[in-house]
């Protein structure tokens, strides 16, 4: 019984993960023309874009969405090094997380397919 209901909780958290990683990826994927030069909203953006995409990295894989985690997870790498420093991003970075933030939004929606 203990397992049915282990299963039964992680399809809720799966369900609602599948519900709001799209939102997430819009959300950082918004983000990015504001978040190009060194004023204070970009920084603030960058970490806008930061946190969404966090909050993908960890749980994707673990309610069964791995490669969208993967996905998030090369995301993430572009943009902590900016996030860290706590500036904003360069042109070329921009565009480079923008490709990463196409691909992940078209791997989530691959797997996000195979759901249904």
């Amino acid at each position: 019984m203990e397992l049915d209901s282990f299963a039964e909780h992680l399809a809720v958290i799966r369900k609602r993960f599948a519900s709001t990683v799209e939102g997430k990826i819009a959300e950082a994927w918004e983000a990015l023309p504001q978040a190009v030069g060194d004023d204070a909203t970009a920084v603030e953006k960058v970490a806008v874009a930061y946190q969404q995409v966090h909050r993908i990295c960890g749980v994707a894989p673990t309610v069964g969405f791995p490669a969208t985690g993967k996905a998030a997870r090369s995301a993430e790498d572009l943009i902590i090094q900016a996030f860290r420093g706590k500036r904003g991003f360069t042109l070329s970075e921009a565009k480079i997380v923008q490709q990463a933030l196409e691909t992940l939004r078209t791997v989530a929606q691959s797997e996000l397919e195979l759901m249904k």
